[in-house]
């Protein structure tokens, strides 16, 4: 983290390749280098709002909900696309991250958190996005299963998966939880599930 203030680095080109739902440019830099000197690269860099996840836990029960539906960027990878993450979303124009979080976590799984907090926060993929994504516990109670949900006109296809505590703990050992916003949730409630268990009077 030293001197991490003093590098410099300059934007000699950017060019605009894709406008969507995201936008893209095409970028040429040049940067310093922890050996001295300087070198110019050429990069991809998707523009994206910051995000939220918002992982549920219930600590009566000792229990989390997941949700798990179709993505595109793992329709090649062995597990297939149907991908197990916390609820996660985008923030919208002016809205709150705890807001934001709140909302998703009501479109997504259907509930109201009782209790939310934010635990962490990470760039999902700093090398291609600007992506920036909060990380939150939502205590709420969860239902015994898990349910269908999402927002038609977004063409939202979520199921929900209720997991014990240490169910979703196997999942991120054997590899069966990929999601990103999933395995921080997990490693997040792991450092903090005794102090939500004993608020609930169950640790």
């Amino acid at each position: 983290m030293t001197g991490q203030d003093k590098r410099r680095f300059e934007v000699l080109e950017r060019r605009e390749v894709w406008r969507g739902f995201f936008r893209a440019e095409a970028l040429k830099i040049r940067h310093e280098c922890f050996s001295g000197g300087e070198v110019e690269c050429a990069r991809e860099l998707w523009f994206q709002r910051r995000a939220v996840a918002v992982l549920p836990y219930d600590p009566r029960h000792d229990r989390v909900l997941l949700v798990e539906q179709f993505r595109t960027g793992a329709m090649e990878h062995p597990e297939g696309p149907w991908v197990l993450e916390a609820v996660a979303g985008m923030v919208d124009g002016d809205d709150g991250l705890e807001e934001t979080a709140r909302r998703e976590t009501m479109e997504e799984a259907g509930l109201n958190l009782w209790q939310l907090e934010e635990v962490g926060v990470f760039l999902s993929s700093p090398g291609c996005t600007t992506e920036r994504v909060h990380t939150f516990i939502g205590l709420a109670d969860l239902p015994a299963e898990g349910s269908v949900f999402g927002l038609q006109q977004e063409s939202e296809d979520i199921l929900t998966h209720i997991l014990s505590f240490d169910q979703a703990m196997a999942g991120l050992e054997n590899r069966r939880i990929l999601g990103v916003t999933a395995l921080v949730g997990l490693q997040a409630l792991a450092l903090r599930r005794d102090r939500y268990r004993q608020q609930v009077g169950a640790g």
